[in-house]
């Protein structure tokens, strides 16, 4: 691992456990073992970090779903999982979550989002172009613009529902199950 994979690696872990504001440099080149100077060879500040911390939150989460949606179930049940593994997701990184998702949206870095979320959305293109090919879902759209939607929505309602919302465990379960009845219905899927 470069010195740089380490640094970002360090201080995934480091936001997921203090968070954004409370992580300190000095707490990322430690957990990176590595002297501080070191760390501005590569980054200037903790904000720098932000499409490494991106693109590495991404790979976890692509890989999450690769591992855990089952190819043998249905495809509401296998779109069930993908929905109850990004809230999942969302929760456990819900700080950078959601110093990735403001960072990004802004200015000099919206260039990096796509790049940084392609392999995703190549993965949930695959998903949905193997259902449209059997006729399980009907949609006029292209697969890849379908991808991008259906990830919008699930980040969006994960992030909505753990990142603000307030009504605990039963709110969250709704809003799961309201989002999977909404895609079904969005790609006009069987069952």
């Amino acid at each position: 691992m470069t010195k740089r994979e380490r640094i970002v690696e360090a201080a995934l872990e480091i936001f997921r456990k203090s968070g954004m504001e409370k992580a300190k440099i000095s707490d990322i080149t430690k957990a990176a073992g590595i002297a501080q100077g070191t760390f501005y060879l590569y980054f200037p500040s903790k904000i720098a970090l932000m499409p490494d911390i991106a693109e590495k939150t991404a790979l976890k989460m692509l890989e999450k779903l690769q591992k855990g949606v089952d190819p043998e179930l249905s495809f509401k049940k296998q779109l069930g999982q993908i929905i109850d593994i990004s809230f999942a997701f969302v929760k456990e990184y819900k700080d950078i979550y959601a110093f990735v998702n403001t960072g990004l949206s802004q200015g000099e870095h919206m260039k990096d989002w796509e790049s940084i979320y392609a392999p995703f959305y190549e993965w949930m293109q695959d998903f949905l172009e193997n259902y449209k090919k059997s006729k399980k879902i009907k949609s006029p759209l292209d697969t890849h613009v379908l991808a991008k939607f259906v990830i919008t929505a699930i980040e969006a309602s994960a992030g909505q529902a753990v990142l603000h919302g307030n009504e605990g465990g039963q709110a969250i379960e709704k809003t799961k199950q309201d989002l999977l009845v909404f895609l079904q219905y969005a790609l006009a899927s069987k069952k």
